[in-house]
């Protein structure tokens, strides 16, 4: 397995070389600064009922226009806390682990703190959807 970290800007996240996209988002809001085309097609799918944001919910979006990365699994968080950003990110890499994507980066939607133990929760989330 070959693991690469890197640092990305919400406003960057529609830009990454990936062939798919794991977004976590909080149950309360959006990033203002999120890429628009990412801002966009997520608030038509709350708009349109596509996506609650509310604990459990999710969406997959294929070839979604203005993102680089062909697919995108959206999961909402229900609150700040590592516990819930780790569950979050199992579902949306859930839903990308039999999609034949050899490169997944990981982001989030919302502009919530996000220090050392979120980091540790992701890595457990991608070391049990890599298993």
């Amino acid at each position: 397995m070959d693991v690469r970290h890197g640092v990305a800007a919400p406003a960057a996240l529609a830009d990454l070389d990936v062939e798919a996209l794991a977004l976590v988002v909080s149950a309360d809001a959006l990033d203002p600064a999120l890429a628009p085309a990412l801002r966009s097609l997520l608030d038509d799918a709350i708009a349109t009922g596509d996506l609650a944001l509310a604990k459990g919910k999710s969406l997959y979006l294929f070839r979604p226009a203005g993102v680089r990365a062909g697919r995108v699994s959206v999961a909402v968080a229900t609150d700040e806390s590592p516990k819930a950003f780790r569950a979050a990110l199992a579902t949306a890499l859930a839903a990308l682990k039999t999609s034949g994507a050899r490169s997944i980066a990981v982001g989030r939607a919302d502009a919530r703190p996000f220090g050392d133990r979120h980091a540790e929760a992701a890595v457990l989330a991608v070391a049990d959807a890599a298993y």
